[in-house]
């Protein structure tokens, strides 16, 4: 069958072949066996997490993999956590010099974002072939210390260029074998989504002072909440928690609208060599979803978080697809050594998720 053409290439779809019941087994046993080990098989719940959705990720008929051995994610997680463990203790008892360690973690915390990187890319395979990422300590420090740090002195103006520079490093380090990764995109698209971000942002701001400065005195209450409780005044309370109801899916709908936007930025400015993506990800599809998710997750006591994992898995990949100029199997792969596991163990301790 002829594959459909785009910008004269050919478009290989991505697919996601997982279903909720059969990673749903996957996941329960992942959480009991975590919570009887004291958190000890989370390394192997980690593994057989990321083994399930990188195997159920097919691109032109071929899976990926993902190779990563759980005692190595183990012991970088122990170091990580004994490390959070100094942190914690410091910061308790001993406040200036947790100023000291601060300081010191945020020299560290490049190199951590680096390996842990690297790690997840040389841990990742496509076709037996391993990507890699080559990026430095001083391009880490740049991208995610000092121009984050300097932000707060433009009133977050240069927000979306940090997230564009941010972007540029993490791709344009990043290799398939001997095939490097490429980024094309300036900082222009990341201001038109933060613009309209903020656009919509202030015209809900005046909706609901609208809805409020008619709806309450019609009931009769207070102005605010704190009068309206108490004064057990309900039908006010009513109107209060509808329109803090309606605001909270509204900012569901703009974080849908974030996410899908940045998002098909990304890959449709990516490139390896010659080759490219298209993504299509939809604002109302991505609302829907996350606003489905979230209210079986709570109806569920989070139960339904493996359909939810698996559903939203279906849809990216089912949205994206690869633009290849020529076969695949002319890439060649380019082996380097493997590299540890500490990097991304410090980085999940201490909350830091890197990645696109």
């Amino acid at each position: 069958m002829e594959q459909p053409q785009e910008q004269g290439r050919t478009a290989l779809p991505f697919e996601f072949t997982g279903n909720g019941f059969e990673y749903f087994k996957i996941w329960i046993v992942n959480v009991c066996l975590s919570i009887v080990t004291l958190g000890i098989y989370s390394a192997w719940a980690k593994v057989r997490n990321h083994q399930y959705f990188y195997g159920n990720t097919i691109l032109s008929g071929s899976s990926f993999a993902y190779l990563a051995n759980p005692i190595a994610i183990l012991k970088g997680r122990l170091i990580a956590f004994f490390v959070f463990i100094i942190y914690l203790l410091i910061s308790r008892y001993y406040p200036v010099e947790s100023i000291i360690f601060s300081l010191l973690f945020a020299i560290l915390l490049p190199w951590v974002i680096v390996r842990a990187l690297t790690f997840r890319a040389r841990y990742t395979s496509y076709r037996n072939i391993r990507f890699n990422f080559k990026g430095s300590y001083g391009g880490a420090l740049m991208n995610f210390i000092l121009l984050p740090f300097a932000t707060l002195f433009t009133l977050g103006l240069l927000y979306p260029y940090v997230i564009q520079q941010q972007t540029l490093y993490i791709l344009g380090n990043h290799s398939y074998g001997a095939s490097q990764f490429s980024f094309s995109a300036g900082a222009g698209p990341f201001y038109k989504v933060f613009l309209m971000i903020i656009l919509i942002g202030i015209g809900l701001a005046i909706f609901m002072g609208i809805l409020s400065a008619i709806f309450i005195p019609l009931a009769g209450g207070g102005s605010d909440l704190k009068t309206a409780i108490e004064n057990e005044d309900y039908s006010v309370l009513t109107i209060i928690g509808a329109i803090y109801l309606f605001t909270l899916v509204f900012y569901l709908y703009i974080g849908a609208y974030y996410i899908a936007s940045v998002t098909n930025i990304i890959f449709n400015n990516a490139g390896i060599e010659e080759h490219g993506f298209t993504s299509n990800l939809a604002t109302n599809d991505m609302f829907m979803l996350y606003l489905t998710n979230t209210l079986a997750i709570l109806a569920t006591v989070g139960l339904f978080i493996p359909w939810a994992k698996v559903r939203m898995a279906r849809y990216r990949a089912g949205r994206l697809k690869f633009l290849a100029a020529e076969s695949l199997d002319k890439f060649i792969a380019d082996e380097s050594g493997k590299v540890s596991a500490m990097g991304e163990e410090i980085g999940e301790v201490f909350d830091i998720d890197i990645g696109l």
